[in-house]
């Protein structure tokens, strides 16, 4: 017969063999970064309009070279199902418009065409941390909404943020802006500077551009430059509604607009 202290450790053997991954992720907390220095190996695109220095990865386009459409800059892997999303962007030119894809799909890969949900970000003063579908239903959620996409995918107002003037316009940091993108049980959220700009809830998923795609985008129209860095991808993997709520509390309290 195995003795009280054997069994004890036979027991804590079965259970770190038997334990779900989803509770380790929960506990290390891990983030990915998804820039190599001075390297776009994990990346797709056009390298006439993307390029990478260091740590920052930039697009451009220019008079002598203008964009007649959309162009991605396409990360080589999956996204997961759940997750927060983390990145730093800036625009060097006068005007710009640019987003980030996630649960799209790429539908010209010569082309680099993506449809699907967009974080959306600009110079101007009205579509920064919008949710929007690219080839798709177009905006989704306007800045400073909450709402939620019912079944028949009806749009219903589920309330208002705060939102200050100039969310996007931080002169701190060189001109960067600070982006996250939260995707966790269909409700996707985006927060610009500290603040929540839009939050959407999906009570199901009727866009036909769904898929697991991750991608930067260049904006067609007049010449601009826009660039990223400190971009960061953490899945979150949660085993129980517990730890789920635990993790959506914590990021309430640590949004200037959600936690008052």
């Amino acid at each position: 017969m195995l003795r009280e202290k054997d069994m004890f450790y036979f027991m804590l053997i079965l259970f770190i063999t038997f334990t779900p991954s989803c509770v380790v992720k929960s506990i290390k907390n891990d983030k990915i970064r998804l820039i190599k220095a001075n390297s776009l190996e994990n990346w797709t695109g056009n390298l006439d309009n993307w390029t990478i220095e260091g740590d920052i990865i930039t697009g451009e386009s220019t008079d002598s070279n203008p964009l007649k459409q959309n162009t991605f800059l396409i990360w080589n892997k999956d996204l997961p199902e759940n997750f927060e999303l983390n990145f730093k962007y800036r625009f060097l030119s006068e005007k710009g418009n640019s987003g980030i894809q996630y649960h799209s799909k790429v539908l010209d890969k010569e082309k680099f065409i993506v449809a699907g949900m967009q974080a959306d970000f600009e110079t101007g003063d009205k579509y920064s941390g919008i949710l929007y579908e690219e080839r798709g239903r177009g905006i989704l959620a306007q800045r400073g909404n909450s709402i939620i996409i019912n079944e028949q995918g009806k749009k219903i107002e589920a309330g208002k943020l705060k939102v200050p003037t100039g969310v996007d316009k931080s002169t701190k940091e060189d001109g960067w802006q600070t982006y996250k993108v939260v995707f966790l049980n269909n409700k996707a959220t985006h927060i610009i500077n500290g603040y929540a700009t839009s939050i959407t809830k999906m009570e199901s998923f009727v866009s036909k551009a769904y898929g697991r795609t991750l991608a930067l985008q260049l904006h067609k129209g007049p010449p601009m430059k826009i660039q990223f860095k400190a971009l960061t991808l953490r899945e979150l993997n949660f085993c129980s509604e517990k730890s789920s709520q635990k993790y959506q509390t914590e990021l309430s309290s640590s949004v200037k607009n959600l936690h008052n």
